[in-house]
C-alpha cells in the first residue's frame, strides 16, 4: 500500500490516502466535493558512504577527507 498526496483544484485542501498501486485515482475532494490533482514528489535518495574510502593511491583514507590530492606530485 502507498501514500498518494491529493491536492483540491478549487480551495487547496491537501489529504493523504492509502491506495493501492492498482486503485484509480481520487477525482473529488472528500471536503468539498471538488476535482482533485495527485501531487508528484521527487523519490528521497539517500546514499550510506563508509568512513574507511579507498584514495586514488589505493591507501585506507581513515580521517574521512576525499581529497587525496594534497601530497600527489605528477
Amino acid at each position: 500500500m502507498l501514500t498518494y498526496v491529493y491536492r483540491c483544484k478549487n480551495k487547496g485542501h491537501t489529504f493523504e490516502v492509502v491506495q493501492s498501486i492498482k486503485d484509480d485515482p481520487l477525482k473529488t475532494c472528500p471536503k468539498c466535493s471538488s476535482p482533485v490533482n495527485r501531487v508528484i514528489f521527487p523519490p528521497i535518495v539517500m546514499v550510506k558512504r563508509d568512513i574507511l574510502e579507498r584514495t586514488d593511491r589505493g591507501e585506507l583514507n581513515t580521517n574521512g577527507d576525499t581529497d587525496s590530492t594534497d601530497d600527489w606530485k605528477p
